[in-house]
């Protein structure tokens, strides 16, 4: 982050953002679109070094290795350790394990009838700490119009709420839910499951919030 703050500190490269944000594509591995990176990089620009924290969460306290027998041959392997990752982070950045608002009961009369029309089906993965807060925020959700079509336990632990749609005619839909959350609705290069249009993962970061609203 500071690396790319120091950059845009040279007022001759934001009228190069979208050049340089195409010539990436290909070369670098992300979920963002070219506009959610150049929102990144804007953002990037009203930081102070003072504002970034330096962290290495390396083997072996928060993660371990192995050699494994492919049919492409030996390959070493990484799995990151979530439990210690995760107590780190929330010692570092106190406000992480503290949950953000969510204005579930906000939506205009014009958010509500758009989420109405898109009727977009959408699949809760909880991602935070308590079990049961997926279902909480089913209840919330539908309460507000939303369809939620199934709730399931996320692959991994995850610190922040995460929006994924994948089809341009539920792009209104994850907009509102990511104002919500307060979070960037992201769209990845993988197919959709079966009947879903919109996956959110819920994050420890709105778990209680959830609970508080629900």
């Amino acid at each position: 982050m500071l690396a790319l703050k120091q950059k845009l500190d040279n007022p001759d490269i934001l009228t190069h953002l979208d050049e340089i944000a195409t010539d990436l594509q290909g070369s670098v591995l992300t979920s963002l679109s070219i506009q959610q990176v150049l929102e990144l990089a804007n953002f990037a620009r009203g930081l102070n070094s003072q504002d970034v924290t330096h962290m290495a969460l390396g083997l072996p306290d928060y993660g371990y290795g192995e050699t494994i027998d492919t049919n492409e041959g030996v390959i070493w392997i990484e799995e990151p350790l979530w439990g210690v990752i995760n107590k780190t982070i929330n010692q570092v950045f106190p406000e992480s394990a503290t949950s953000k608002p969510v204005s579930l009961q906000s939506l205009s009369p014009m958010d509500y009838q758009m989420v109405q029309k898109e009727k977009a089906h959408v699949l809760i993965e909880n991602g935070s700490q308590d079990e049961a807060a997926g279902n909480k925020l089913k209840v919330v959700l539908t309460k507000d119009g939303f369809l939620v079509s199934t709730v399931r336990q996320a692959d991994r632990p995850y610190l922040a709420t995460q929006i994924e749609y994948f089809k341009p005619q539920v792009a209104n839909t994850s907009r509102i839910l990511g104002q919500l959350f307060g979070v960037l609705a992201s769209t990845p290069a993988i197919a959709s499951p079966k009947g879903v249009d919109i996956i959110l993962i819920l994050g420890q970061d709105s778990a209680a919030s959830v609970d508080a609203t629900g």
